[in-house]
């Protein structure tokens, strides 16, 4: 019987990686599929369940069966080096300049804001056009500014193609759980998340804002739009 931490491969191509009790997924864990799906989930007696800290999703077809979106971690799906370029690790970074990036970075505490991962629908529909096309997807959640840019700083310089930033927003601010990046009033750690997010994507990258009242309220015409600065 398996007990513990573990990665077991299934004849069909599938795998399921994580915590075991008596050869049952049993805590938290990841399953692929043949298909390529992927489900991240906190699992009892080989059963995924809904958790406080697991984001339900109805795109059966992207994350298996009803599957959970666990926003805490990234999610790998499928990556695909560029031709010729096999992986090469960058010092202890998990990513590689071999890879073509998207990133969905959620910066809300009290979880999905203003839809960008409420419509699971549209959300899968984006992840499987961009795995389709060659990109590798990662989906990550940051409690503060300085986390957030601690996630930039992971990947290789210019290998995001796009960004997408969820959370809660002013014309002149956005709010990364713990504290806010200020454009008019930029600190020190803002001006480190921006220029991290400078150097890692790509000169020709797309950046896509979805805060409240970001890029929609009018600012004062003395005042910085924070889509201007970003995006």
């Amino acid at each position: 019987e398996m007990h513990g931490k573990g990665t077991y491969s299934n004849r069909n191509g599938g795998s399921c990686m994580g915590e075991w009790a008596k050869s049952k997924r049993h805590g938290k864990g990841i399953s692929s599929y043949r298909d390529g799906s992927v489900q991240v989930a906190r699992w009892k007696d080989d059963k995924a369940l809904r958790d406080e800290n697991l984001q339900f999703s109805e795109c059966s077809s992207m994350l298996g069966e009803r599957g959970l979106v666990h926003l805490a971690d990234y999610t790998d799906l499928d990556p695909k080096p560029k031709e010729g370029q096999p992986f090469q690790p960058v010092s202890d970074s998990p990513y590689s300049d071999a890879y073509k990036y998207v990133l969905f970075l959620h910066t809300s505490q009290e979880g999905d804001d203003n839809g960008v991962f409420g419509f699971n629908n549209i959300l899968c529909a984006r992840i499987r056009c961009w795995a389709k096309r060659g990109f590798d997807v990662v989906l990550r959640h940051a409690n503060s500014v300085e986390h957030a840019t601690e996630v930039f700083g992971r990947f290789p310089d210019r290998s995001l193609d796009h960004v997408v930033i969820g959370g809660h927003g002013s014309c002149t601010s956005v709010r990364f759980g713990s504290n806010t990046i200020n454009i008019n009033r930029p600190s020190e750690s803002t001006w480190r998340f921006i220029k991290a997010l400078g150097e890692k994507t790509r000169f020709d990258a797309s950046v896509t804002l979805f805060a409240c009242n970001t890029a929609k309220q009018r600012c004062h015409p003395d005042k910085l739009n924070v889509f201007q600065v970003l995006a």
